[in-house]
């Protein structure tokens, strides 16, 4: 900024009365930069805030105390992008070394600082308009675009630039603001730059820089903030008041999108493999009246319990003795369905068991570019019903971003290790032991008024592997380290049916269980590309028709629709997933890593990658997946591909157009 010669400090008494003839003077430079940018965080809060008053109709549901929230919460991504842009100034002004008072020095540090923050605010001005288009912030899938439609976007630019003049002139407004607080921050140099002065000048650049990265992580939590975060401070129709566009940019530049794919031009003929609207209540099973009567949802989420280690599922424990000895008896009781999860790790498990919605793409939807997207859920839809919604996990708060997704996902209310308040249940590596936290569970939706629909995750089948020492000789420890855990968790979930089942409201529930996905495996088949996603998928109410073993292929996206199906909520919505009750739907599985797509369909497993077809298996006869019968059958591909084609392609345009709700 502006140097001066003379070594006085002026220090304002109130900094922002008088702006017109106050300056902001350090003999500090790194004070100086800091200055600078406290100066322009009001004009990107502004700037940020005129997607609102440029959409009030599209934001009209918003309360006093919501925008409050929006506006103060929204402060931690506006100061994360403006330390995180301006880093490179803040180093260079705050570098302890004499060059910093030179003239010319401070004059490319007040273009650098005009410069970037001129970019800096563009997004959100421009935003203010284009999201009424898409509904979604900017994010870095735009700048790719940006690039190949060069030239369409500058022979268009004239003519944006005077149907939406009103932002061409805030954002012109903002850059003669930064000018100003350029002029007004100014950096005294000292006339003897002595040793004293470079200790203090090295202290203070050491604390900028501790300051600068708590700032750009949003404060001192177990990680950085994300898009996701944003869900802790409004709804999720009012989540994009929240962050910035160019938190979102940069958030999302580095990350693989998704690319819209057409291998249907014909709506009709692509729904009619797969279609991802939804009007439920129109096919389901022959059940009972009685058994229709489940009010409630329970959605049990067990850590890495592959069928693999489930005895009522996997052959491999029959002679050797079940580790899930309670499970098998519920088993026995339940509808249970040959399941396949949607992904590999437990931060895609729960978009697709709460929200239908998989993660067909190399990064998880939490964390993904289009984490921002609205979203419907089991909790979003059963709230319009009058249903209490809740979550819970024992991990630390913050972990994986679960409690900011069950917010996006309209779940009301998440207890997690802070809730739960007691750590002397707590493991020491991922949170409350899994007996003591179910429990827990049971005890708050005994205070739960109904109906109520709500989840628990549990943890402590993970590595590494530990339970609590009372139980050091309880449970047989087999071949893997994984598998006295297993049967940990097994004995914590009898315990919780134990105290549930006395209580008034389980005998109107719907119990569903699952996993989020498999563990490691030692056995050929479970390491196969098919058996490496074999999961429970078990739908449980005291005495229901709910009974029977059934081979047809059954995915976590399935869970959301037939439970709603179950409970004959007739609304339409999004799930990419079909009813298990819905006698009319194609029963098939769809998960995705690495680039390669894999369609289940009795019997068959399709390997889909780089727009075709690579590889077919026989899942019954053949089952470590070695013989390929691609070529050998063609007519079962030929019948296959259009089920993942259209899966794919309704996938990545609804989640690229921000539209995975029914307006």
């Amino acid at each position: 900024m502006t140097e001066h010669s003379s070594s006085k400090l002026v220090v304002a008494k109130n900094p922002f009365s008088g702006f017109k003839n106050k300056r902001f003077e350090s003999n500090s430079a790194a004070i100086s930069a800091w200055w600078s940018l406290l100066l322009l965080l009001p004009l990107l809060v502004l700037s940020r805030l005129c997607l609102f008053f440029f959409n009030i109709h599209i934001f009209n549901g918003i309360g006093f105390k919501e925008f409050g929230l929006v506006i103060f919460g929204g402060l931690r991504f506006d100061l994360s992008i403006l330390i995180m842009v301006n880093f490179p100034f803040i180093i260079v002004s705050s570098i302890p070394f004499r060059f910093r008072q030179k003239q010319y020095y401070r004059f490319f540090l007040n273009i650098l600082f005009s410069v970037v923050n001129s970019i800096l605010l563009l997004p959100n001005y421009v935003d203010a308009i284009y999201y009424r288009f898409t509904m979604k912030r900017m994010s870095g899938d735009f700048l790719n675009y940006a690039k190949a439609e060069a030239g369409d976007i500058a022979q268009l630019l004239p003519q944006y630039l005077k149907d939406f003049w009103p932002v061409t002139l805030l954002w012109l407004l903002s850059v003669s603001i930064l000018i100003l607080i350029v002029k007004k921050v100014s950096f005294i140099s000292s006339a003897k730059y002595s040793a004293k002065t470079r200790w203090r000048e090295g202290v203070i650049f050491v604390g900028v820089i501790f300051l600068s990265i708590i700032g750009i992580r949003g404060g001192l939590q177990l990680k950085p903030i994300n898009i996701i975060t944003a869900g802790n401070y409004a709804e999720p129709r009012n989540v994009a008041l929240v962050y910035s566009s160019p938190f979102s940019i940069v958030k999302t530049y580095t990350m693989q999108g998704l690319t819209e794919v057409k291998y249907f031009t014909n709506e009709s003929e692509m729904t009619k493999y797969f279609n991802p609207l939804k009007n439920v209540g129109k096919s389901c099973l022959q059940l009972n009246n009685n058994s229709l009567s489940a009010k409630n949802v329970v959605i049990i989420i067990l850590e890495s319990f592959s069928a693999e280690r489930i005895g009522a599922l996997s052959k491999k424990y029959n002679s050797t003795g079940s580790l899930t000895p309670f499970l098998d008896s519920l088993i026995g009781q339940s509808l249970s369905f040959a399941g396949i999860s949607n992904s590999k790790r437990s931060i895609e498990a729960l978009p697709a068991i709460l929200a239908s919605l998989p993660s067909l793409m190399n990064n998880d939807f939490i964390t993904s570019p289009y984490a921002g997207d609205q979203i419907n859920s089991i909790a979003s839809i059963l709230r319009k019903h009058g249903y209490a919604t809740s979550f819970y996990h024992g991990g630390s708060n913050g972990t994986m971003g679960f409690d900011a997704f069950c917010r996006m996902a309209g779940i009301e209310n998440y207890y997690g290790r802070t809730e739960y308040n007691n750590d002397k249940d707590y493991d020491g590596k991922w949170g409350i032991w899994d007996e003591d936290f179910f429990q827990f569970f049971a005890k708050g939706l005994n205070t739960t008024k109904e109906p109520f629909v709500a989840g628990i995750f549990s943890l402590s089948s993970h590595h590494p592997y530990s339970i609590p020492a009372k139980y050091k000789n309880k449970f047989k420890k087999g071949t893997e380290p994984i598998e006295f855990t297993i049967s940990y968790t097994d004995y914590a979930l009898q315990q919780y049916f134990k105290t549930a089942e006395k209580q008034p409201w389980f005998k109107n529930t719907l119990f569903v269980i699952t996993a989020d996905h498999t563990s490691e495996s030692k056995d050929p088949y479970y390491q196969s590309r098919i058996g490496n996603y074999s999961i429970p998928i078990i739908f449980y109410k005291q005495g229901s028709e709910l009974k029977g073993k059934l081979d047809q292929v059954a995915q976590q996206t399935d869970i959301m629709p037939s439970v709603l199906d179950y409970l004959k909520i007739n609304e339409p919505y999004i799930a990419f997933g079909n009813s298990v009750f819905d006698t009319t739907a194609g029963r098939f599985a769809v998960n995705y890593i690495s680039n390669t797509y894999c369609l289940c369909m009795n019997p068959y497993g399709l390997i889909f990658e780089n727009g075709h077809s690579s590889a077919l298996y026989n899942t019954q006869t053949d089952i470590l997946s070695v013989n390929n019968l691609l070529k050998l059958q063609p007519v079962d591909v030929k019948k296959m591909e259009p089920y993942v084609k259209s899966y794919i392609q309704q996938y990545n345009s609804r989640v690229l157009g921000n539209r995975l709700v029914v307006k």
